[in-house]
Protein backbone atom coordinates (compact mmCIF):
# COMPACT_ATOMS: atom_id res chain seq x y z
CA UNK A 1 0.00 0.00 0.00
CA UNK A 2 1.21 3.58 -0.78
CA UNK A 3 1.00 6.20 1.24
CA UNK A 4 0.42 9.41 -0.35
CA UNK A 5 1.04 12.76 0.83
CA UNK A 6 -2.04 15.22 1.00
CA UNK A 7 -1.91 18.24 -1.02
CA UNK A 8 -5.04 20.82 -0.72
CA UNK A 9 -4.46 22.33 -4.23
CA UNK A 10 -5.18 19.60 -6.02
CA UNK A 11 -8.93 19.45 -4.78
CA UNK A 12 -10.21 21.88 -7.78
CA UNK A 13 -8.63 18.93 -9.85
CA UNK A 14 -10.89 16.20 -9.17
CA UNK A 15 -8.27 13.56 -8.17
CA UNK A 16 -5.98 13.59 -4.49
CA UNK A 17 -3.52 10.34 -5.76
CA UNK A 18 -1.75 10.38 -8.33
CA UNK A 19 -2.50 10.01 -12.11
CA UNK A 20 -1.36 6.00 -11.93
CA UNK A 21 -3.50 5.79 -9.43
CA UNK A 22 -6.31 7.73 -10.23
CA UNK A 23 -6.64 6.46 -13.87
CA UNK A 24 -6.16 2.86 -13.08
CA UNK A 25 -9.97 1.03 -13.61
CA UNK A 26 -12.03 -0.07 -10.84
CA UNK A 27 -10.52 2.06 -8.29
CA UNK A 28 -13.05 3.35 -5.47
CA UNK A 29 -11.85 5.33 -2.55
CA UNK A 30 -13.07 5.54 0.88
CA UNK A 31 -12.95 8.38 3.64
CA UNK A 32 -13.00 7.22 7.27
CA UNK A 33 -11.23 8.45 10.64
CA UNK A 34 -7.57 6.81 11.36
CA UNK A 35 -8.83 5.48 14.69
CA UNK A 36 -9.64 2.17 11.98
CA UNK A 37 -6.48 2.31 10.13
CA UNK A 38 -4.80 -0.38 12.56
CA UNK A 39 -7.69 -2.51 11.93
CA UNK A 40 -8.28 -1.74 8.39
CA UNK A 41 -4.65 -2.16 7.24
CA UNK A 42 -4.35 -5.89 9.20
CA UNK A 43 -8.23 -6.95 8.12
CA UNK A 44 -9.56 -5.05 5.12
CA UNK A 45 -12.75 -3.69 5.00
CA UNK A 46 -15.17 -5.29 6.98
CA UNK A 47 -18.99 -4.15 6.13
CA UNK A 48 -20.68 -5.57 9.54
CA UNK A 49 -17.72 -4.49 11.45
CA UNK A 50 -18.49 -1.63 14.00
CA UNK A 51 -16.87 0.35 16.37
CA UNK A 52 -19.33 -0.20 19.28
CA UNK A 53 -19.16 -3.28 21.19
CA UNK A 54 -22.33 -5.60 22.08
CA UNK A 55 -22.43 -4.59 25.46
CA UNK A 56 -22.87 -0.72 24.03
CA UNK A 57 -25.57 -1.51 21.96
CA UNK A 58 -27.62 -2.71 25.42
CA UNK A 59 -26.80 0.28 26.52
CA UNK A 60 -28.09 2.28 23.52
CA UNK A 61 -31.03 0.45 23.38
CA UNK A 62 -31.92 1.79 26.66
CA UNK A 63 -31.61 5.53 25.83
CA UNK A 64 -33.12 5.22 22.22
CA UNK A 65 -36.94 3.82 23.57
CA UNK A 66 -36.42 6.16 26.26
CA UNK A 67 -35.69 9.32 24.09
CA UNK A 68 -36.26 8.22 20.61
CA UNK A 69 -38.75 5.88 20.43
CA UNK A 70 -37.29 4.44 17.81
CA UNK A 71 -35.83 0.99 19.19
CA UNK A 72 -35.28 -0.31 15.57
CA UNK A 73 -32.82 2.05 15.82
CA UNK A 74 -30.13 0.05 17.42
CA UNK A 75 -30.57 -3.15 15.06
CA UNK A 76 -29.94 -0.85 11.95
CA UNK A 77 -26.74 0.13 13.53
CA UNK A 78 -25.84 -3.06 14.77
CA UNK A 79 -26.32 -4.75 11.78
CA UNK A 80 -24.71 -2.85 9.21
CA UNK A 81 -24.40 -4.70 5.74
CA UNK A 82 -22.20 -2.68 2.81
CA UNK A 83 -19.57 -0.05 2.81
CA UNK A 84 -19.17 3.43 0.46
CA UNK A 85 -16.91 4.22 -1.72
CA UNK A 86 -16.71 7.17 -3.71
CA UNK A 87 -15.44 6.54 -7.70
CA UNK A 88 -13.49 10.27 -6.82
CA UNK A 89 -11.33 11.14 -3.77
CA UNK A 90 -11.93 14.62 -3.14
CA UNK A 91 -15.73 14.09 -2.95
CA UNK A 92 -14.31 11.56 0.31
CA UNK A 93 -13.53 14.81 2.02
CA UNK A 94 -16.82 15.78 2.56
CA UNK A 95 -17.59 12.57 4.82
CA UNK A 96 -14.49 13.27 6.87
CA UNK A 97 -14.76 16.94 7.63
CA UNK A 98 -15.59 17.33 11.34
CA UNK A 99 -18.93 16.69 11.67
CA UNK A 100 -19.19 13.66 9.98
CA UNK A 101 -16.20 11.90 10.76
CA UNK A 102 -16.57 8.34 11.68
CA UNK A 103 -19.17 7.34 9.41
CA UNK A 104 -23.19 6.91 9.42
CA UNK A 105 -23.35 4.56 12.35
CA UNK A 106 -21.20 7.23 14.71
CA UNK A 107 -23.77 10.17 13.76
CA UNK A 108 -26.57 8.35 14.27
CA UNK A 109 -25.83 7.81 17.62
CA UNK A 110 -24.25 11.21 18.55
CA UNK A 111 -27.73 12.27 17.26
CA UNK A 112 -29.32 10.27 19.80
CA UNK A 113 -27.05 11.25 22.74
CA UNK A 114 -27.92 15.15 21.84
CA UNK A 115 -31.16 13.99 22.44
CA UNK A 116 -30.33 12.82 26.63
CA UNK A 117 -30.61 15.32 29.36
CA UNK A 118 -26.72 15.68 30.96
CA UNK A 119 -28.22 14.79 33.75
CA UNK A 120 -29.25 11.17 32.75
CA UNK A 121 -26.30 10.47 31.07
CA UNK A 122 -24.76 7.36 33.00
CA UNK A 123 -21.64 5.81 33.29
CA UNK A 124 -22.09 3.46 30.55
CA UNK A 125 -23.41 6.13 28.07
CA UNK A 126 -20.35 8.38 29.03
CA UNK A 127 -18.11 5.00 27.73
CA UNK A 128 -19.86 5.47 24.54
CA UNK A 129 -19.70 9.06 24.03
CA UNK A 130 -15.64 8.91 25.14
CA UNK A 131 -15.51 6.70 22.12
CA UNK A 132 -16.97 8.69 19.74
CA UNK A 133 -14.90 11.50 20.86
CA UNK A 134 -11.41 9.36 20.50
CA UNK A 135 -12.50 8.25 17.05
CA UNK A 136 -13.38 11.83 15.99
CA UNK A 137 -10.02 13.44 17.21
CA UNK A 138 -8.34 10.95 15.13
CA UNK A 139 -7.12 12.32 11.85
CA UNK A 140 -9.49 11.60 9.05
CA UNK A 141 -7.63 9.01 6.23
CA UNK A 142 -8.97 8.20 2.51
CA UNK A 143 -8.17 4.88 0.88
CA UNK A 144 -7.85 4.26 -2.61
CA UNK A 145 -9.50 0.52 -3.47
CA UNK A 146 -9.07 -1.99 -5.98
CA UNK A 147 -12.98 -2.72 -6.39
CA UNK A 148 -12.91 -4.42 -9.74
CA UNK A 149 -11.05 -7.26 -7.83
CA UNK A 150 -14.57 -7.81 -6.01
CA UNK A 151 -16.63 -10.25 -7.37
CA UNK A 152 -19.35 -7.96 -9.07
CA UNK A 153 -22.47 -9.68 -7.32
CA UNK A 154 -21.02 -7.97 -4.41
CA UNK A 155 -20.02 -4.61 -5.58
CA UNK A 156 -23.16 -2.38 -6.91
CA UNK A 157 -23.16 1.22 -8.01
CA UNK A 158 -25.92 2.93 -7.17
CA UNK A 159 -27.24 5.86 -9.65
CA UNK A 160 -29.07 7.95 -6.09
CA UNK A 161 -26.34 8.12 -4.14
CA UNK A 162 -23.66 8.16 -6.96
CA UNK A 163 -21.25 6.04 -4.77
CA UNK A 164 -20.14 2.03 -4.58
CA UNK A 165 -21.83 0.10 -2.34
CA UNK A 166 -19.53 -3.48 -1.40
CA UNK A 167 -21.68 -6.31 0.95
CA UNK A 168 -18.69 -8.43 1.50
CA UNK A 169 -15.14 -8.12 3.11
CA UNK A 170 -12.36 -6.06 1.15
CA UNK A 171 -8.95 -8.26 1.67
CA UNK A 172 -5.65 -5.83 2.67
CA UNK A 173 -4.23 -6.87 -0.88
CA UNK A 174 -6.84 -4.50 -2.65
CA UNK A 175 -6.32 -1.70 -0.91
CA UNK A 176 -4.16 0.15 -2.96
CA UNK A 177 -3.25 3.82 -1.47
CA UNK A 178 -3.78 5.76 1.77
CA UNK A 179 -3.81 9.73 2.28
CA UNK A 180 -3.68 10.81 5.96
CA UNK A 181 -4.99 14.32 6.38
CA UNK A 182 -3.98 17.12 9.25
CA UNK A 183 -3.92 20.52 9.15
CA UNK A 184 -7.07 20.79 6.87
CA UNK A 185 -10.16 22.91 7.99
CA UNK A 186 -11.34 24.24 4.55
CA UNK A 187 -13.55 21.68 3.86
CA UNK A 188 -16.50 24.49 2.77
CA UNK A 189 -14.63 24.62 -0.57
CA UNK A 190 -15.83 21.06 -1.12
CA UNK A 191 -18.58 21.24 -3.96
CA UNK A 192 -20.74 18.20 -3.41
CA UNK A 193 -22.81 19.15 -5.90
CA UNK A 194 -20.46 19.60 -8.64
CA UNK A 195 -18.29 16.74 -7.98
CA UNK A 196 -21.49 13.98 -8.33
CA UNK A 197 -22.19 16.26 -11.57
CA UNK A 198 -18.57 15.04 -12.77
CA UNK A 199 -19.54 11.31 -11.52
CA UNK A 200 -22.85 11.21 -13.26
CA UNK A 201 -21.10 12.83 -16.68
CA UNK A 202 -18.47 10.07 -16.52
CA UNK A 203 -21.06 7.28 -15.90
CA UNK A 204 -23.27 8.88 -18.43
CA UNK A 205 -20.71 9.03 -21.60
CA UNK A 206 -17.89 6.62 -20.72
CA UNK A 207 -19.34 3.45 -21.77
CA UNK A 208 -16.18 1.17 -20.38
CA UNK A 209 -16.26 3.27 -17.03
CA UNK A 210 -16.54 0.46 -13.70
CA UNK A 211 -19.93 2.26 -13.09
CA UNK A 212 -21.75 1.22 -16.13
CA UNK A 213 -20.02 -2.46 -15.78
CA UNK A 214 -21.63 -2.54 -12.58
CA UNK A 215 -24.92 -0.89 -13.51
CA UNK A 216 -25.34 -0.45 -17.73
CA UNK A 217 -27.58 2.28 -18.44
CA UNK A 218 -29.73 0.29 -20.60
CA UNK A 219 -31.06 -1.03 -17.84
CA UNK A 220 -32.70 2.50 -16.48
CA UNK A 221 -32.91 4.05 -19.67
CA UNK A 222 -35.21 6.68 -18.01
CA UNK A 223 -31.97 8.00 -15.71
CA UNK A 224 -30.32 9.27 -19.28
CA UNK A 225 -31.67 12.65 -18.70
CA UNK A 226 -30.18 12.85 -14.89
CA UNK A 227 -27.07 11.82 -16.67
CA UNK A 228 -26.47 13.62 -18.86
CA UNK A 229 -27.01 17.58 -17.60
Amino acid sequence: MKIISFDPQLIGTGHLFPDEIEKEYGVGYHGTASYYSEDIEAHGFLPKGNPFLPEDFEVLKYYFVKYSGDCAAVSRISSLQSISFSPLSPLCLHYVKPNMLGGQCLQDVKSLIDKVPLNEIGLDLSGVKRKISLIQSSNPVIYAVKLCMMHDKNVVFDYGTAAFHVSADISVDKIIAKIEISDFNDYDSIDVAKLNKIIRSVYYNDNKCYMRQLNPIEDDIDLIPLFAK
